[in-house]
C-alpha cells in the first residue's frame, strides 16, 4: 500500500516460479540425464561392434562352457569359455573373440549366451535337449581344484556347422580344449568328432591345443587324435599341458625315461622333453605350466632366420593371498596366445605376461574375474 511493501501476488508468483523451476530440474535429472547416459552407452556398445567386426585378427575359442559349483557360489566355467572371456579382456577391440559351444535348451543355457555377451565375446551357440553341463569344484586349504562333472551334458554335442567350419576357416587362431573330446561317438556324442573336422579346415600355424586331462574323462587315443587332427591335420601352433600331464603323454608317446635330466622340470632336461614332445606331435610350440613354479616355453625356428630351437623360463610371480586355481591356466594361455601369436612379441616376455596374469587370477574367486588391476 505505501509502495515500500512487496505485493503479495508478485511474492506468490515469484515463489510459484521457483517451484516450478525446482520440479523442472528434477525432472532433467530424473528423465533427460539417464537418456542420455542410456544413449551414450549404446553408441559406445555400437563402437566396440563396429570396432571388432574389423578387427585385425579373430580367434574362435571351441569346446565346452558350463557352470562351475564352488564352495561360495556358482560361476561362468569350461576351459575354452575361460579363455575367450580373458582374450576379450586383455584384447579389447583389436581382436575378436567367439566361443563355439553346445548348451542345454534351458534358463542356464540361456544365461551362459548373456554373460558371454556382457564380456565382449561373440556366441557360436548351439543348443542340445541335454542339460547346460554343470561341475562340482572342491577346493583344498592351497586353493587347488578337484572336478565332478555332470555325464553326459549338453557340450559333448557339439556339431561342425557350416557356418562354424567356415569361421574356423578364417580365424586367426583356434582354440580346441581336449576335456570337450571326452565321449566318443559310441557313446553318443558328437563334439569329439566336430573338433576334429574344424581341426582339419584351419589355416596353417593357426591351431591351439589346451590339455586338460580331467580323471576318468580321457583317453590315449581321443586327446592325442585331437593332437594329430587325423589325416588331414596340419600342426599345432601351441601344445599347452602342464607338468603332470607332460609326464603322462610322455608314456603314451614313449619318448619318457628315468635319469634326473630325462624327468626334469627346468634347464637343458625340460627343454629336451619338450622339444621330444613338439616334435612328435608335430606342434611349432610347446608351454608346460608349473604351478607356483612359474611355466617354460619351447618354439620349433626352424621356419625362420634360426634354424635352432629356443627355450625360455619364467620362475612366476610370488601369490598374496589365496584366492582359488580355478580359471588360473585359462588366463595364463589367454595371455600367452595374445602375446606369442596375436601381437608377436617375444618368448620371454609372451611369458612374462602369462604367468602374471595367471598369478592375478589365482588370487580371485571364479575362473573369470575382471580385470579391474590386473597386470598387463
Amino acid at each position: 500500500k505505501n509502495g515500500n511493501t512487496p505485493n503479495m501476488a508478485y511474492i506468490f508468483c515469484f515463489c510459484l516460479l521457483l517451484s516450478t523451476l525446482s520440479i523442472s530440474i528434477k525432472a532433467f535429472q530424473t528423465n533427460i540425464l539417464p537418456l542420455h547416459a542410456f544413449i551414450r552407452k549404446q553408441h559406445i556398445t555400437a563402437c566396440k561392434l563396429n570396432a571388432s567386426s574389423s578387427a585385425a585378427s579373430s580367434v574362435v575359442c571351441v569346446g565346452e562352457a558350463l557352470w562351475d559349483a564352488l564352495p561360495d557360489g556358482i560361476y561362468l566355467g569350461g576351459a575354452p569359455a575361460n579363455v575367450a572371456i580373458h582374450l576379450s579382456e586383455l584384447s579389447g577391440d583389436t581382436t575378436e573373440v567367439s566361443l563355439a559351444a553346445c548348451v542345454g535348451m534351458d534358463r542356464l543355457g540361456t544365461e551362459v549366451q548373456r554373460r558371454l555377451e556382457l564380456r565382449g565375446v561373440s556366441t557360436l551357440l548351439q543348443r542340445s535337449e541335454a542339460a547346460t553341463g554343470m561341475v562340482v569344484a572342491e577346493l583344498s586349504e592351497t586353493g587347488d581344484a578337484t572336478y565332478t562333472f555332470d555325464t553326459p551334458a549338453a557340450w559333448d554335442y557339439l556339431r561342425a556347422t557350416p557356418e562354424l567350419l567356415q569361421r574356423a576357416r578364417t580365424a586367426s587362431v583356434v582354440v580346441i580344449g581336449s576335456l570337450a573330446g571326452r565321449l566318443g561317438c559310441d557313446d553318443g556324442a558328437t563334439s569329439r568328432d566336430a573338433i576334429c573336422e574344424l581341426r582339419s579346415v584351419c589355416q596353417p600355424d593357426s591351431v591351439v591345443l589346451d590339455v586338460n586331462l580331467r580323471a576318468p574323462w580321457y583317453t590315449p587315443e581321443a586327446v592325442l587324435d585331437l593332437a594329430g587332427g587325423g589325416e588331414t591335420g596340419g600342426p599345432l601352433a601351441l601344445i599347452k599341458v602342464n607338468d603332470d600331464e607332460l609326464a603322462i603323454m610322455e608314456g603314451w608317446l614313449n619318448t619318457s625315461g628315468t635319469t634326473p635330466v630325462e624327468t626334469a622340470l627346468g634347464g637343458e632336461g625340460l627343454e629336451k622333453r619338450m622339444g621330444a614332445l613338439g616334435r612328435v606331435l608335430n606342434a611349432k610350440r610347446v608351454c608346460v605350466t608349473r604351478g607356483e613354479r612359474g611355466a617354460a616355453l619351447w618354439c620349433d625356428d626352424s621356419d625362420h632366420e634360426s634354424t635352432t630351437d629356443t627355450f625360455a623360463e619364467h620362475p612366476g610371480y610370488p601369490i598374496s593371498k589365496i584366492g582359488d586355481t580355478v580359471g588360473a591356466g585359462d588366463a595364463f594361455l589367454a595371455a600367452l596366445i595374445r602375446s606369442l601369436l596375436l601381437e608377436r612379441e617375444s618368448n620371454d616376455l609372451a611369458l612374462s605376461r602369462a604367468c602374471a596374469i595367471g598369478a592375478y587370477v589365482s588370487q580371485c574367486r571364479g575362473a573369470v574375474p575382471r580385470h579391474v588391476d590386473a597386470p598387463e
